[in-house]
């Protein structure tokens, strides 16, 4: 169910014009990542995270009027926020952007437990096993303490289950 989703997502989106333009911005948006990754500052760092937002939020513009699953639409415009909120957080404190977008993705498979009828158990286990490599990778090289980690997949997961919470009379129906 999903898979066919997020294709018929995509096939949509790209045969719009709205669609167009979004990728001809994408295919920007990866020269301005490049260019950032090779000239690595703190300025660089927000212009990086506002292309990120630019992207989600265009993303968001496109999906928003097809007829998919809300709770995909959703996902998308809880990855702007998120991104927006980290930027936000870095610009006084230093928080886990990396977590916060794992708990995105959890925060999305919290949300989709009451929407599904199934076993979610090894997706949850799965989820909480790349946190623990991306948290651990995060640590290893020094870019982060725990407080950092934890509190980067903390706000992943609020902000999504939040804007689920605000929205759910959008993605029930």
């Amino acid at each position: 169910l999903f898979p066919q989703q997020w294709s018929e997502a995509i096939l949509l989106a790209t045969m719009s014009k709205k669609g167009s333009c979004f990728f001809f911005f994408f295919f920007f948006f990866c020269v301005c990542v490049c260019v950032c990754l090779f000239v690595c500052s703190f300025v660089c760092l927000f212009v990086c995270l506002f292309l990120f937002i630019c992207i989600y939020f265009g993303l968001f513009y496109l999906v928003k009027d097809l007829n998919i699953w809300a709770n995909i639409k959703l996902f998308v415009l809880s990855g702007g926020v998120i991104i927006f909120l980290c930027a936000m957080i870095n610009m006084k404190y230093k928080i886990s952007a990396h977590m916060a977008g794992i708990g995105g993705l959890m925060g999305l498979l919290i949300n989709a437990a009451g929407l599904i009828q199934g076993n979610l158990l090894p997706y949850y286990i799965g989820i909480i096993v790349l946190a623990g490599i991306i948290g651990s990778a995060r640590l290893l090289l020094q870019e982060h303490v725990p407080s950092q980690i934890y509190a980067g997949f903390a706000l992943g997961i609020v902000t999504h289950v939040t804007l689920f919470l605000a929205f759910q009379k959008l993605i029930t129906g």
